[in-house]
């Protein structure tokens, strides 16, 4: 009788291990999905606006540029038992400077382009993956992709780095 409460307590332990690691093993599937969904998004919606820049307006659009990393940790929290990063360079894509928005606007021939390293951190809650933060850097410290634009033309603009995840 004692043999059979040691091999069903082990068989206990050993299948909440496997369900655990199950567990794991599907966060970070489904992370590795919602990146594959975000990056390809920008196949069918590049983000495109006009904007006045300080040369004039343009016609901006953003493609992610090259390979991308990310990481998945498990953390101690009850509210997050997971968070994850994603480090990812984006190209943007404008016209040449137009003196008048409708000009940047009818543009459709796009030369230059420029990089942009971004930082995105999420957290797992409820059976999902949300937005915690987002970084862009620009020479060597990292911003906000979160600004809003306060003044200007643009005022009110929201997702001027073209970062933002196609559902928000």
């Amino acid at each position: 009788m004692k043999t059979i409460k040691i091999i069903f307590i082990s068989l206990l332990i050993l299948g909440s291990f496997s369900f655990k690691l199950n567990d794991r093993e599907d966060v970070v599937t489904s992370f590795e999905n919602l990146l594959k969904k975000y990056f390809k998004s920008y196949e069918t919606n590049p983000r495109e606006r006009v904007s006045e820049l300080g040369g004039g307006w343009v016609k901006q659009r953003y493609k992610q540029d090259g390979e991308y990393k990310y990481d998945v940790q498990q953390t101690n929290s009850l509210i997050s038992p997971y968070t994850a990063y994603c480090e990812f360079s984006l190209k943007r894509l404008r016209t040449e400077f137009h003196k008048t928005k409708e000009g940047a606007q009818l543009d459709t021939v796009l030369t230059k382009s420029d990089l942009r390293l971004h930082k995105h951190y999420y957290s797992y809650q409820k059976g999902k993956w949300i937005v915690s933060k987002r970084q862009n850097k620009v020479r060597d410290e990292w911003y906000d992709c979160n600004e809003v634009i306060s003044q200007g033309e643009n005022k009110g603009e929201t997702n001027i780095h073209g970062c933002w995840e196609d559902n928000d």
